[in-house]
């Protein structure tokens, strides 16, 4: 595997878990005009429990288009954790989870598709 592959893989491990256990945005600052992929999950939800581990297959995906790709496109990925209060969970209506939003130049897209890193992956790239 190519070394810079590994280290966007790293980075993107580090920022899932940095964003899942430590981050608590006091802000709607995460959202800008980079393409902003959030899942909101609850803690002990069967359903979350169920979809991260394709979430995380979804961030290498992500990571490694991201990371080859030299058009000046950003991606950030943030999970959010609906039991702490978040202006991210208030903006969007959160009611429900598994929720994922995809956020880009200030329009909002809910996904309602299968629960599979491939098919949030193609969400992600579609206009």
């Amino acid at each position: 595997m190519d070394l810079k592959i590994i280290i966007a893989l790293i980075i993107v491990v580090i920022g899932y878990v940095y964003y899942t256990y430590f981050s608590k945005p006091s802000d709607l600052s995460i959202v800008g005009d980079d393409k902003t992929m959030i899942l909101f999950y609850r803690p002990g939800c069967p359903y979350c429990e169920k979809i991260q581990p394709e979430w995380e297959k979804f961030m290498i995906m992500a990571s490694k288009k991201y990371t080859n790709n030299n058009n000046g496109n950003s991606l950030k990925i943030v999970s959010v954790n609906t039991q702490e209060k978040s202006p991210l969970s208030e903006k969007y209506n959160v009611s429900g989870v598994p929720y994922i939003i995809k956020e880009h130049n200030g329009i909002s897209t809910a996904y309602s598709g299968d629960r599979t890193a491939q098919s949030i992956f193609n969400f992600m790239i579609s206009n």
